[in-house]
């Protein structure tokens, strides 16, 4: 029976594209009728250990440019090409023959002048800009050297420094004499010093007052010379002040009339204003004489002669019939000299030193 049902449903093996195909390795219940992919070049394909799994799959890293070819000349020249700057030779080559000797002949730092002007006339950069270098990144792997370990040196002893030899004593001065000899040559010249001082100190003050009397008298001397020249400007000063006044109360000079009614001092100052001046100028050229009883008449007759001036001289002023300015300008001065004579007699020491025979 069995075999009729084998004969009714008929099994047949599935047909696999390579025929060459093994069914020691088909496991049981593996699905039929599928083929595996084929890959593009599994032969070449070389498994590479440091691939990881979960990496992303072709994904191939960039060629970079071989290093091996760099030349760093080039790379500077194309730098300086594209920045426009041009070294020394390329310069010197742009130079005619009659430029080039002109050029050699010149010194190290006039040749630097020439290229840099020359670089500015072409519009050149006179540096060439610097070259780009790559970061230095820290090296992982750096070990930093080892610190050599000190040596500590011990010593058995402590150190010292050496000892110096020592500074020679100096030896103790001992005086000759003994201790009493000295103080009392002490006391012999202490005694000495005492009675020569008491002893000198009234030749000291006799010669210190008598250089003092010297020095006063030489002092007086040269200020009664000065009293000389003074008191011959203060006579020619008396003198100028009593014409002066004559001018102004006589009324006949210099048409200075008064008007026809005047005050009776005024009518005698002005009669006798003659004969006030006279005096007044007599006394002013006596001072000359030195003679002291001279200085004190001189002394009184200006003293009067000031009064007048004033009194009845101010009245006088205000009678007078026109000329007004000149009439001020000439009682003014006459006021102002016989005052200045008057206060000089009687104040100034270098006049009364003069007046004293200290001349």
């Amino acid at each position: 029976m069995n075999d009729e049902k084998n004969n009714e449903f008929p099994v047949n093996s599935p047909v696999l594209d390579d025929i060459d195909y093994s069914s020691a390795t088909q496991k049981k219940g593996a699905p039929t009728g599928v083929s595996a992919p084929i890959l593009d070049d599994m032969d070449s394909f070389s498994y590479d250990k440091t691939v990881k799994k979960g990496n992303p799959q072709g994904v191939s890293a960039p060629i970079l440019d071989d290093m091996s070819s760099y030349d760093a000349s080039a790379s500077k020249s194309s730098q300086a090409k594209t920045s426009g700057y041009l070294t020394d030779d390329e310069i010197i080559e742009k130079f005619s023959p009659e430029q080039k000797e002109q050029f050699y002949i010149l010194p190290d730092e006039k040749r630097k002048l020439v290229l840099d002007y020359t670089r500015k006339q072409l519009g050149l950069p006179t540096e060439p800009e610097p070259a780009l270098k790559a970061p230095v990144l820290d090296d992982e792997n750096y070990m930093p050297p080892e610190k050599e370990p000190e040596h500590k040196f011990e010593y058995e002893e402590p150190l010292s420094a050496p000892v110096l030899d020592e500074a020679p004593e100096t030896p103790e001065y001992v005086p000759k004499f003994a201790t009493e000899d000295i103080e009392e040559i002490k006391r012999k010249a202490a005694k000495k010093s005492v009675e020569a001082q008491l002893s000198s100190e009234p030749k000291n003050n006799k010669e210190s007052l008598k250089m003092m009397q010297q020095l006063r008298e030489e002092r007086e001397q040269k200020n009664a010379k000065q009293g000389f020249k003074i008191t011959i400007i203060v006579a020619i000063i008396g003198c100028l002040s009593a014409i002066l006044f004559i001018l102004f109360a006589s009324g006949t000079f210099m048409n200075l009339a008064y008007k026809p009614d005047i005050g009776k001092a005024t009518e005698i100052v002005s009669q006798y204003s003659l004969y006030i001046g006279i005096a007044v100028t007599v006394c002013s050229f006596l001072l000359i004489t030195g003679i002291k009883a001279i200085k004190s008449l001189a002394t009184t007759i200006f003293l009067l002669f000031t009064i007048i001036l004033i009194f009845p001289g101010i009245i006088m002023l205000t009678q007078k019939d026109g000329n007004m300015p000149l009439n001020a300008v000439l009682y003014g001065l006459s006021v102002i000299g016989s005052g200045y004579t008057f206060f000089s007699l009687t104040s100034n020491n270098k006049i009364h030193l003069f007046f004293t025979k200290k001349f």
